[in-house]
């Protein structure tokens, strides 16, 4: 008996270890990959929207970019502090984090360095339906299958403010207005 007993604390191990290497606090490639991606990503959104309120004098299209510039400097100053502290490297991004790896830059003067390829508010909002998918995708797939329970958390409690993101710039393109909205605040 004391023999099945031990096989069997054996065998629970052995299956353990694979399920642990890939659940635990440890970040793997794929966090790496994520990490990249979605300061990238933060720092498109912050370009994009510098580059849109210096054309663009639309009260709603305003709100949103000064909404994109705000939460999307939030999310970045977040997602470095949890990539610092597992010692993943990112981009740098438009904010300071205390990170070597991540230094911050100024916004870019107006339309310099913008990656935007049009100022039509209408093209603006498109382009923001488009990569906000992209980011939910993103987000949604590390939320499930990250190696670190905080970038995991970080993903899950971001991705309210990007559905808000998303709605907003749905609701542009459905009204040509935007109702402001309080943004999500993500439980940290």
């Amino acid at each position: 008996m004391k023999f099945f007993s031990a096989l069997i604390a054996v065998a629970v191990a052995a299956i353990s270890i694979p399920v642990l290497a890939q659940t635990g606090e440890g970040s793997n490639a794929f966090d790496q990959k994520f990490v990249t991606m979605a300061m990238q990503s933060n720092n498109t959104e912050i370009d994009q929207a510098h580059a849109i309120l210096a054309k663009h004098p639309n009260a709603s299209v305003r709100l949103f970019a000064n909404t994109m510039i705000k939460d999307h400097t939030t999310a970045s100053s977040t997602l470095g502090a949890i990539a610092h502290s597992l010692n993943l490297s990112y981009p740098n991004s438009h904010v300071q984090t205390g990170s070597s790896t991540g230094a911050g830059t100024p916004p870019p003067a107006s339309g310099s360095g913008a990656v935007m390829s049009t100022t039509s508010a209408r093209s603006y909002m498109q382009l923001q339906v488009k990569e906000h998918n992209d980011a939910i995708a993103l987000f949604q797939n590390e939320a499930r299958n990250g190696g670190s329970g905080q970038l995991r958390t970080f993903a899950a409690d971001t991705l309210p403010t990007l559905k808000a993101h998303l709605a907003m710039a749905n609701q542009y393109l459905a009204s040509g207005t935007i109702t402001p909205k309080p943004t999500p605040t993500p439980a940290m």
